[in-house]
């Protein structure tokens, strides 16, 4: 089984959504079953949409971030709590939030434990063998800063080295995130040592998310 995760950013407005929904849902998804687990994290507004049109059991719904905080008096966040039964996994440390949001290793594994309490499963985004790896995470997303929406994909030898400086356990699944588009997906999918991809950009067009996922079964 191997995992592809759709981060879609800040992307897509309501029609948008709807639009995207349509042309994914008219493929022929049935093709990807048995192969692929196929993780959807769109902005947080559309998850009951998407919850409610796709119905494939081999796609899941996950968030892209969740609250340090537990639910209480903090306007403005969501408690992961409030995503139970919602979503079925969430991404947690995402690159882009270190940096524009300076969120630290102590405020990243404090969101990892509040997506267990809530039964959620984090997919803990690291940079290097140098951030905290939550010692229960199951899901371990290595995505490269100077790979990252740039076109600039990193060669699958150096992944594959990464992978070992993590030091992960042989339960924990690990992915690559770093420009992965159609045209590159396949290598990494077929790799023994990487267990799926989360990709950004390629999975705004419903066309280019179901070729990555059809590259999985290669």
């Amino acid at each position: 089984m191997k995992y592809i995760v759709a981060n879609w950013k800040a992307h897509f407005d309501l029609k948008e959504m709807h639009n995207w929904i349509r042309a994914f849902s008219h493929m022929p998804l049935k093709k990807c079953e048995h192969h692929v687990e196929i993780i959807l994290c769109p902005p947080s507004p559309f998850i009951s949409l998407i919850n409610e049109s796709l119905y494939e059991p081999f796609i899941k719904i996950g968030v892209q971030d969740v609250s340090r905080f537990p639910q209480g008096t903090y306007t403005g966040e969501v408690a992961a709590t409030s995503y139970d039964g919602l979503v079925d996994y969430a991404i947690v440390g995402h690159s882009e939030r270190r940096e524009h949001l300076k969120e630290t290793d102590d405020i990243i594994m404090e969101k990892c434990e509040r997506a267990f309490e809530a039964s959620i499963e984090p997919i803990l985004c690291v940079r290097d063998n140098k951030d905290l790896i939550h010692k229960k995470v199951n899901f371990v997303a290595y995505e490269p800063v100077g790979a990252i929406g740039n076109g600039d994909n990193m060669p699958l030898a150096e992944v594959i080295a990464m992978k070992k400086h993590l030091k992960l356990s042989p339960d924990q699944k690990f992915l690559y995130g770093g420009s992965v588009h159609p045209e590159n997906a396949a290598e990494y999918l077929a790799s023994d040592e990487i267990d799926g991809v989360l990709v950004g950009g390629s999975t705004l067009k419903p066309d280019e998310l179901f070729d990555i996922a059809l590259a999985a079964r290669t």
